[in-house]
């Protein structure tokens, strides 16, 4: 299906619009886990092994999941934006709906 260049241009901006909103979100969630607090109790706690592996503190467990939260959303930012052109605006602008990224309302 044929775009034209004004239907093309808001395209561009909708999925501009789109990726704010998604990195804002995902800024925002990230902070809130890297600020979440940790007890006392399991900052104190010695280092021990179990089965021959060792038990991350938790530091490295917070570094651990947002490292993972990181690489998610890398590959569905990459996956979602990276094929936004030409004929795929469509399919990205009906997902960014569906997605509630963007409204009926431009």
């Amino acid at each position: 299906m044929e775009v034209s260049k004004k239907d093309r241009r808001i395209c561009r901006e909708l999925i501009h619009r789109a990726l704010e909103k998604e990195c804002e979100r995902f800024v925002k969630s990230t902070r809130r886990l890297a600020s979440k607090p940790i007890p006392l109790a399991e900052l104190n706690e010695p280092y021990r092994e179990d089965n021959r592996q060792s038990v991350e503190g938790p530091w490295h467990k917070i570094y651990i999941q947002i490292f993972k939260r990181v690489y998610n959303y890398d590959r569905h930012v990459g996956h979602r934006y990276n094929n936004s052109y030409g004929s795929h605006w469509l399919d990205v602008i009906k997902e960014l709906y569906l997605d509630k990224l963007v409204t009926a309302r431009i």
